[in-house]
């Protein structure tokens, strides 16, 4: 299983397997990591959802299976892969709301030992694959999480977590306010696509129909 997964993401990491050239490698990865699954550990788990991801690779089947196995195992996940895993399923926009409570309950009493830019990719990925107003709990955490560790984000890791609240819908002023310097400072590092996403964040901040009107 260590070796599937493993080769799975170092070739989804080089970029080579991307494209419908590599579909019927894809297509028989998926295949044999469902008939694996049964034994992956929940460090293998995460590592093949990632896998299919960094490739655009459509695997349904899969990520369901996944989600199953993962959820059962959650306890196994480090701070990090629970933060990688949700950001996976996320990547591949597929929906899995059972492993994502469950993801949600475990990262509410680990955050402080997450790096301080897998808040901002939490954010991201609970707001990208869940309906606005789930997971309370774990946004208003992350924001107590990104208000105290904001001068060690990324501008990045910022946009996602400003871009997030935004679309999960929770207000969050004092965690605004404690990352605002810290993104005007790191403005010029931003590619357009935060930068974008943090301009958004802040102008639905103030005016909540921000979204709809296209700002």
């Amino acid at each position: 299983a260590r070796g599937l997964s493993g080769t799975a993401l170092g070739i989804a990491r080089a970029r080579v397997g991307r494209g419908a050239a590599w579909g019927g490698l894809w297509s028989e990865l998926q295949e044999a990591a469902l008939t694996q699954l049964p034994h992956f550990s929940a460090h293998e788990l995460n590592a093949i959802a990632r896998s299919f991801t960094f490739a655009h690779a459509r695997a349904p089947r899969l990520y369901d299976a996944i989600a199953v196995r993962a959820r059962r195992h959650v306890d196994e996940f480090s701070p990090a892969e629970l933060v990688s895993t949700a950001t996976a399923f996320a990547g591949a926009r597929h929906a899995a709301p059972e492993l994502f409570g469950a993801l949600a309950g475990r990262l509410v009493n680990v955050l402080e030992e997450c790096d301080a830019d897998e808040l901002g990719a939490a954010a991201y990925a609970f707001a990208r694959i869940s309906p606005a107003g789930e997971f309370p709990a774990l946004f208003d955490a992350l924001a107590a999480e990104a208000t105290e560790r904001a001068g060690e984000m990324s501008g990045r890791a910022i946009a996602s977590l400003v871009w997030g609240f935004a679309t999960a819908e929770r207000p969050a002023a004092a965690m605004l306010d404690a990352v605002a310097p810290h993104a005007v400072a790191k403005l010029r590092s931003l590619a357009p696509g935060p930068l974008s996403a943090l301009a958004l964040g802040y102008a639905t901040a103030a005016d909540p129909t921000a979204v709809e009107k296209g700002v």
